[in-house]
């Protein structure tokens, strides 16, 4: 069922409604697994939204050269070798290549704020994790989660709506 603000009604297994939320955001990995690993706090990009909600985070198919070499750097590695109980890059590429294409948790989008106002309220961790240059956009995310398994799904550019059929199957998994 859909409701007024346009999220979807779920009945869990002890019968009590929640939502799930109906739109996602594609994030290159690693950051698709860092913003729901409560690695990251921010998403930088090059547009603002005055979307905020919760929504879905698809780990999009595709991972160019430029990301599999920031698995091999720190805080990367230390990072998502922690996370992923691994000891290894290479291993921490295969978790991540088993994750793309998919709707592999979600988070709330919090806030929007320009780059040049965030940028010295963060550790350098943080920084690590995104493009903090001038003219630039940081979404402030909270309560992210990630999933236990993952439905596979087409990604889009921007916050995008999820298709029927997804949302049937995250509705299925949860």
């Amino acid at each position: 069922m859909i409701l007024s603000n346009g999220q979807h009604e779920m009945l869990t297994e002890s019968r009590l409604t929640s939502t799930i939320p109906s739109q996602a955001i594609t994030l290159t990995e690693p950051w698709a697994s860092l913003v729901v690993l409560l690695l990251k706090r921010y998403e930088t990009r090059g547009w603002p939204t005055r979307f905020r909600k919760t929504l879905f985070v698809h780990a999009a198919k595709g991972m160019p050269r430029y990301a599999r070499e920031a698995v091999c750097t720190s805080p990367f590695l230390e990072d998502l070798t922690a996370a992923f109980h691994v000891d290894t890059a290479s291993q921490v590429l295969e978790v991540l290549d088993a994750r793309r294409g998919h709707i592999i948790g979600q988070c709330e989008i919090r806030g929007c704020h320009r780059s040049e106002d965030v940028r010295g309220t963060l550790s350098d961790r943080e920084c690590a994790y995104g493009d903090y240059s001038d003219d630039r956009y940081a979404f402030a995310i909270e309560r992210a989660v990630a999933f236990d398994s993952f439905i596979p799904c087409r990604g889009m550019l921007g916050i995008w709506t999820v298709p029927a059929d997804t949302l049937a199957a995250l509705q299925r998994a949860a």
